[in-house]
């Protein structure tokens, strides 16, 4: 053959292997399965195959190590398979916190919240008469604890970070502050009318995989919220910041939203978002827990932000906190929130938060039950915490 045909042949014959390749790739992904021989099947396999994908750790009962994982372009497929094992539940009307749509959890009564020994000893006496000393007990023997301590098991929690770890790891940062938070709780309640949690925190360092994500999850919470609780799916999303004491307050914020779900089922809008924004600041030292105020809603307040009728905060729909006032929204329930939690009204919100365990599916209407159980009622309240409002400045709470 001469050199000028050889060289059409050739090239004719590489377009065509090439033309048939990409058709037979084509019929295979689209789910035309063909019969080919295994190293032309090994070849389409390896185009079919995703080049990244989300990586997951798998649970354990207490707190979860974490490993940076790639990112994704568009598949989520381990939160998708812990999201599909979880049990259905009955829908309740309403939103979630940041619009996301609100699922009804259960209506039983709370669990309680156990002690369980932590960093416990065991010794036991082999067949031999040896003693043996461990910090797990053995299954072979019987066994006493010579020295432990105890802790309170309020929650089994999850923290991934699905597009990779950048920057400081928040895992014990986020368990300190979630135990604080039951904590200021059982200031509260009693640790039989509590309920422990399983809080799954999910922190992307890329805004566009958590852009996608919230997308797929969340399709209704606005573009420029960095953090999301999905009460339907038991999932805490956040955007991480550059700050990682912002990424620290957002994660406290979202795992607040799991600890009223878990604890209270459905909540009225103006606690729920309220109570998140006082925890997203809480502070530990030792065995001492702190909530700074948040600067911003109390500088705004009266000023930028009107105080607003308590009637309509207490009455306030997700739609109404979806519109153009969301932000006088957030800080009027800051403030309310905050003003509740002076020692002077611990007795008071013992009495809220007894009435928001007993029934998980319902909002507690909380207009009437001020009226029923605050003295002087809603007028009283709004003029007490109006006139705390205007004689500032807010004092850190201690606990």
């Amino acid at each position: 053959m001469k050199p000028g045909l050889a060289r059409n042949f050739s090239r004719t014959a590489i377009i065509a292997a090439a033309f048939t390749l990409s058709s037979l790739l084509a019929l295979y992904i689209s789910g035309n399965k063909l019969d080919m021989p295994a190293p032309l099947a090994a070849i389409v396999g390896f185009f079919q195959t995703p080049l990244k994908h989300f990586d997951a750790l798998e649970q354990n009962p207490t707190i979860f190590n974490e490993e940076p994982v790639p990112p994704t372009e568009n598949t989520f497929p381990e939160t998708e398979k812990r999201i599909s094992a979880r049990p259905k539940t009955a829908r309740s009307a309403g939103s979630d916190n940041h619009g996301a749509e609100y699922q009804c959890k259960d209506d039983s009564s709370p669990t309680g919240i156990q002690e369980v020994n932590n960093d416990a000893i065991y010794r036991w006496t082999d067949d031999e008469g040896k003693t043996h000393f461990s910090d797990t007990p053995p299954s072979d023997y019987a066994n006493q604890v010579v020295s432990s301590t105890k802790k309170h098991d309020f929650f089994n929690l999850k923290i991934s970070y699905p597009a990779g770890l950048n920057g400081e790891n928040l895992r014990d940062k986020i368990g300190v502050g979630g135990r604080a938070i039951y904590m200021v709780y059982a200031r509260y309640l009693p640790f039989d009318l509590m309920t422990k949690s399983t809080i799954d925190v999910q922190i992307f360092s890329d805004k566009r995989s958590y852009d996608r994500f919230k997308l797929k999850y969340a399709p209704s919470v606005a573009s420029t919220v960095d953090g999301f609780y999905s009460s339907s799916n038991n999932l805490a999303t956040v955007s991480s910041h550059k700050s990682p004491a912002r990424t620290l307050a957002i994660s406290l914020h979202e795992i607040s939203h799991a600890i009223h779900s878990g604890n209270f089922g459905r909540t009225p809008k103006w606690y729920n978002e309220g109570m998140a924004e006082v925890f997203e600041n809480i502070q530990t030292a030792g065995s001492l827990i702190s909530i700074p105020p948040n600067t911003s809603w109390a500088s705004s307040l009266g000023h930028t932000q009107p105080i607003m009728e308590l009637s309509k905060l207490l009455e306030s729909t997700p739609k109404d906190w979806n519109g153009p006032g969301r932000n006088t929204y957030y800080a009027n329930a800051w403030s309310l929130a905050f003003y509740l939690m002076q020692p002077k009204n611990t007795a008071f919100m013992g009495l809220l938060q007894a009435a928001l365990t007993q029934e998980r599916c319902n909002a507690l209407d909380t207009l009437n039950f001020i009226n029923s159980n605050y003295q002087g009622g809603v007028r009283a309240l709004e003029r007490d915490w109006r006139r705390w409002i205007q004689n500032g400045p807010f004092d850190s709470l201690r606990f």
